[in-house]
């Protein structure tokens, strides 16, 4: 699991005190909109949420499962092409953010509204060993065991995997064997076995051809904190501001 990081921004700025300014950005109304935005909201109290801290917690051994502890949530969009034929299709939107709240996805076809979502899951297989096993249930299996000097080669079923324990059904029998002591040998990963957080949808599309599809979700794990360095001119009459933005993710 990815350790949680610290990215910082500078902001610089000039204030004349005493009076207040306010600012806007000017776009191209005519620009096209990016892929991908993200905003993150903050519910961390500055004065006691050390982002440096809670980072050198977490790698001291704090809980690696972090993202229900940080303070603050984010908001993501994205928009992608797929391919869609008429009628019912299967899309898997891959590689979103592992703490998505399932309930909180929204989905729009930007080329066809009347396109609809008919079942949604959120699918995110861990590549770890038991979670390999679990998708080799009932699937056969090769396990190499040591017995004394020498080893024994176990081929067949695999009909259970639970508590650190391999049920395998050879030609001879029932196998029970300690997967701790075993070197086990698995062919190629299942289908649809995912590696990456990815919320698969079964849609309804009331035309073929290519489709621009934009999802929002929320995700946790996501805050941000300003810090503020002010420095005064000679004659205390104007100041200048730095502020660092620091985003935790």
């Amino acid at each position: 699991m990815s350790r949680p990081r610290i990215t910082p921004f500078l902001l610089a700025s000039s204030l004349l005190l005493g009076t207040a300014a306010l600012g806007g950005l000017v776009t191209d109304s005519n620009a096209e909109e990016p892929a991908t935005s993200v905003t993150i909201y903050s519910s961390a109290d500055p004065a006691g949420f050390d982002p440096q801290r809670f980072i050198g917690q977490q790698r001291n051994g704090g809980d690696f499962n972090f993202a229900s502890q940080v303070p603050g949530f984010g908001v993501v969009r994205q928009t992608r092409s797929f391919e869609l034929k008429k009628g019912l299709n299967e899309v898997s939107f891959t590689d979103v953010a592992a703490f998505l709240d399932p309930t909180s996805v929204g989905f729009r076809d930007l080329t066809d509204p009347r396109t609809a979502v008919l079942e949604q899951a959120f699918k995110f297989d861990l590549v770890s060993p038991s979670k390999l096993l679990e998708k080799y249930l009932d699937e056969q299996i090769e396990i190499t065991v040591t017995e004394g000097d020498g080893i024994r080669i176990i081929a067949g079923e695999l009909l259970s995997s639970s508590q650190g324990r391999l049920v395998i059904k050879t030609d001879t029998g029932l196998e029970m064997v300690d997967a701790s002591d075993a070197r086990i040998s698995l062919g190629s990963l299942p289908d649809g076995f995912l590696t990456k957080p990815t919320l698969v949808w079964m849609l309804d599309a009331a035309r073929g051809g290519n489709h621009e599809i934009r999802s929002t979700y929320q995700t946790a794990g996501l805050t941000w904190r300003a810090d503020y360095n002010l420095v005064l001119n000679d004659d205390d009459t104007a100041a200048d501001v730095t502020a660092w933005v620091s985003l935790l993710n």
